[in-house]
């Protein structure tokens, strides 16, 4: 079972940790990153979601409208991919534990500190 949206994704991990579906070998995805979301994935009723990078389609956004008035016009609208970052049972675990503006579950400016290799 596959959603196509935030709410949608939640409301399929909480059907498949209802009916015991995983265990059934159902597999089920999404998009975004709702805690119940991140919990489902975390449990296993969820395979994975797929982070849209919200922030980064708000920057890239601001970014083309400051070089548009630079370059007096010269650049112009740009079709912008923020990618499809997959979040998993093996990666959804940051997400858990880690407070960020950046992902919506904190307003507190901060840069957040990492350590290993750069990863998809």
């Amino acid at each position: 079972m596959f959603a196509v949206d935030a709410g949608s994704t939640m409301a399929v991990g909480k059907t498949m940790e209802k009916y015991g579906l995983a265990a059934k070998g159902v597999h089920a995805g999404g998009f975004d990153l709702l805690p119940q979301t991140l919990d489902a994935i975390a449990k296993g009723d969820l395979d994975f979601t797929i982070d849209q990078q919200p922030y980064l389609q708000g920057f890239y956004t601001v970014m083309e409208m400051a070089m548009f008035k630079y370059s007096g016009g010269l650049t112009g609208p740009a079709d912008i991919n923020t990618g499809l970052k997959f979040i998993t049972k093996q990666s959804v675990e940051p997400y858990l534990t880690t407070k960020s503006r950046y992902e919506g579950n904190s307003s507190v400016e901060a840069v957040i500190p990492r350590s290993g290799p750069i990863t998809a």
